[in-house]
């Protein structure tokens, strides 16, 4: 919770310091994929010690779908293409993980995760598409 709450405000403090630079940005980005890959692979991991193949499954396509989000944003901007489009962006996946685990409801959490994050993976390929092929 403390590792969300720093990471949704970091912008914002190197912004008001004047102390925001490119290799900052790229850091961040680079710590936010760790940050994200690790609490969901940890979780995946919980539910195989638990013996929930149904869960560790649904788990791990939720990782695959926080890694895949931020990797289209990023092929769209190497395209020219801002894209802050969808429905689970990083704050949501750390608020929804968050309330998740507060009100113990990590297993519908999950397969929350599992369909929105590839949702908003298509979203985000659908709002590029629609640039590249006017």
């Amino acid at each position: 919770m403390v590792s969300g709450f720093f990471d949704l405000v970091d912008g914002a403090v190197a912004r008001s310091t004047n102390r925001v630079s490119s290799f900052g940005g790229v850091l961040d980005s680079v710590l936010d994929r760790y940050s994200d890959l690790l609490v969901t692979i940890a979780i995946a991991v919980s539910f195989i010690r638990k013996g929930d193949q149904f869960l560790a499954a649904v788990s791990l396509i939720a990782v695959m779908g926080v890694a895949i989000i931020p990797y289209v944003k990023a092929r769209a901007n190497a395209e020219g293409i801002t894209c802050e489009v969808g429905i689970l962006e990083r704050a949501e996946r750390i608020i929804l993980l968050l309330v998740g685990l507060m009100v113990d409801l990590l297993s519908l959490t999950m397969i929350v995760m599992a369909v929105l994050s590839h949702v908003t993976v298509m979203q985000r390929v659908l709002h590029v598409k629609r640039f590249l092929t006017r």
